[in-house]
């Protein structure tokens, strides 16, 4: 064969072994979806109701303390990365008061722990206790205040880092953040920033309102509402009929893609190969769709959108033990009115809550309006007040 043809062969081969590479690497990524689903929806699910079965004694609680817990791992994010809402598990935790089966009060703590930290509201006006039990942000003074704590590691990160407004990306906040903003924390911070939306929703709310809740009975610091011990029991179709298919589907994709991307001579490498990662899903099935979330937005979205739409997935309900307060390194920054950008002009504010049962929509307009009295010159910071409310 000429020298010429022996260079073509050469480059032919080379090129065919970068595109089998390539296609490998897609089949890899299709079942790595399928095969985490599969674990999430089917066995992840199965674990989490087994833990929770003894809950069967019923009672009622009311809230006496409520925090946001921020963690994430940043080193996957390297020097550019932004999308640290993928790679955080934001956790709500309670400490709530019932009263006990051998009488007299009893305190307990529990924690709802999401996947990602997919929108700002999640913090604020959609916190909820269990679903359909909203959370009341009070504080002391009766104006409302969110306990946000963050990790050491997270917090350094967040405070550190120049601003990416990737939380505005869906807001309308103008040229807000990048007047205001040092930081990636003060991103978060004018995401959740609405003084206005917040105090209306705090006054929208029964206060001390009870709410139903499972305990068990042999240990009963044990303690979940019952409305998140039924969304974690809740039989459906996502946790029977989907992990079979899943599973099936994503093993399928996975051998392939091993097969493309291992050529060898010993046939059953890539079986193997592809069998041992399979069954490791339990660990590495959680940590990669945030890591990749971090590096390429569009990977950790669809991974979220199948399990949130399809698989369904709740936040894990966590019982923690009674005198849990917290992990004792976090970093706590609590918005207040007094923390809020808006504080100077909150100052010199007369607010209250208007008369009579009105929902949290009519509260704003009426704080906006009463607001829009008291101010002799309207400047820019007070339209941007004003702007959440109205």
């Amino acid at each position: 064969m000429p020298g010429w043809q022996r260079v073509a062969v050469s480059v032919f081969e080379f090129i065919a072994g970068r595109l089998q590479t390539i296609e490998g690497a897609l089949m890899l990524a299709i079942g790595a979806v399928l095969l985490i689903n599969a674990w999430q929806s089917g066995p992840a699910r199965w674990r989490e109701r087994a833990a929770l079965r003894s809950l069967t004694g019923r009672g009622v609680a009311t809230v006496e303390r409520v925090w946001w817990r921020l963690d994430f791992d940043p080193r996957p994010l390297g020097e550019d990365g932004t999308n640290w809402e993928d790679l955080t598990t934001p956790e709500l935790c309670a400490r709530i008061r019932l009263e006990g089966p051998q009488g007299g009060p009893m305190q307990a703590v529990y924690c709802r722990r999401w996947q990602k930290l997919s929108r700002a509201s999640l913090l604020t006006s959609d916190a909820e206790l269990a679903p359909g039990v909203p959370v009341r942000w009070a504080g002391s003074s009766g104006k409302p205040a969110i306990d946000l704590r963050f990790s050491p590691r997270a917090f350094r990160w967040l405070s550190q880092r120049p601003p990416s407004f990737w939380f505005l990306r869906s807001r309308s906040l103008d040229d807000r953040a990048h007047r205001l903003a040092r930081s990636e924390l003060d991103v978060l911070w004018v995401a959740i920033d609405d003084p206005l939306s917040l105090l209306a929703h705090e006054w929208s709310l029964v206060p001390n309102r009870p709410f139903p809740v499972a305990f068990d009975p042999a240990r009963p610091p044990r303690v979940l509402p019952e409305g998140v011990l039924q969304e974690a029991m809740r039989p459906d179709i996502a946790t029977t009929v989907f992990p079979v298919g899943l599973s099936i589907g994503g093993l399928a994709f996975w051998i392939v893609g091993w097969y493309l991307i291992l050529e060898s001579r010993w046939k059953g490498l890539p079986a193997i190969v592809a069998v041992a990662s399979a069954l490791a899903v339990p660990w590495w099935g959680d940590l990669v769709p945030r890591y990749l979330g971090s590096v390429w937005e569009p990977a950790g979205g669809f991974v979220d959108f199948f399990a949130r739409e399809l698989v369904q997935r709740p936040p894990a309900a966590i019982v923690r033990d009674p005198g849990y307060d917290g992990e004792p390194a976090d970093v706590r920054r609590p918005w207040t009115f007094e923390t809020s950008f808006y504080a100077a002009q909150l100052s010199g504010l007369r607010v209250e809550r208007p008369e009579g049962v009105r929902d949290a929509a009519s509260m704003r307009a009426d704080l906006a309006g009463a607001i829009r009295a008291q101010s002799e010159e309207t400047t820019k910071e007070i339209e941007e007040l004003l702007r959440g409310a109205e």
